[in-house]
């Protein structure tokens, strides 16, 4: 709930910066949404969880420290047949519920999961891929990328912080500030065409990504090769917009499909 609260917060953010009028009635659905979300309240995390178990004497297991996390889920709000977040953020139909676990089939690949490890995908799951396309579609082209959710900077220490749009997050050292500078105001062309859930890219425009994959290179070349350049790995563990993201993407997939299957029938 929280989650899906965040994400609503966000896009009502995004709404007004576009120029849309607080008393708009789309705006008042949003919100009165995130109030029903929002009515449970908890205390301060049980006081940091006893300040953390009084300096975390307990340490966590290894399923623990390897499973990203997800809000708690009752079993009696799965079923048959309905479509559920998985721990790793894929989307996957339940196929059966056989005791405490659920088979489940992701993109036509099946495996079996834990059922409390679920999380039931909203009633208005089509309305929050709709408002997430929309806020993408309404972003101009200068302002997003397709390979990069996120990139910053610690000036004091030339550090550097990249997010890709998976998830994956990465630290980079010793990267000039002035470097950065220019990939940001993307003075690096991309040098093919494609696309992806975001959106396409087209060869010889203007890209944060191209200037991002030729720093990268650089990196490589100069520490030593593949998996040098980085000096922190870190696993998405909580994001305000995957589940609006896996949704956009599952979408597009969907499409793709459906178009070369009429290709193909035609």
């Amino acid at each position: 709930m929280q989650d899906e609260a965040r994400f609503l917060d966000t896009t009502i953010h995004k709404m007004e910066q576009e120029g849309m009028p607080w008393e708009d009635p789309r705006v008042q659905k949003i919100r009165a949404r995130i109030g029903n979300l929002m009515k449970w309240k908890q205390g301060l995390q049980e006081q940091e969880r006893a300040r953390f178990k009084e300096q975390y004497p307990d340490q966590p297991s290894k399923k623990e420290q390897q499973q990203p996390f997800a809000p708690p889920v009752s079993k009696q709000t799965l079923a048959k047949g309905s479509r559920v977040l998985t721990p790793s953020g894929d989307i996957a139909e339940i196929e059966d519920l056989p005791g405490k676990t659920a088979k489940i089939s992701i993109d036509g690949k099946r495996s079996v999961m834990e059922s409390d490890d679920l999380t039931p995908i909203p009633d208005n799951a089509e309305e929050i891929e709709e408002l997430y396309e929309k806020v993408l579609a309404k972003t101009p082209e200068g302002l997003k990328s397709r390979m990069v959710d996120y990139l910053g900077m610690n000036r004091e220490k030339n550090k550097v912080q990249v997010i890709f749009h998976d998830g994956k997050s990465y630290t980079i050292n010793d990267v000039p500030e002035d470097i950065i500078k220019e990939i940001v105001e993307s003075q690096y062309m991309a040098k093919t065409s494609g696309g992806n859930y975001i959106g396409k890219w087209y060869k010889g425009n203007p890209s944060v990504g191209a200037g991002l994959s030729q720093l990268l290179r650089d990196l490589q070349e100069s520490r030593g090769g593949k998996g040098k350049e980085y000096d922190e790995k870190f696993e998405e563990v909580f994001s305000t917009h995957r589940y609006a993201k896996n949704k956009l993407k599952e979408k597009k997939e969907r499409e793709k499909k459906e178009n070369k299957k009429r290709k193909n029938n035609a």
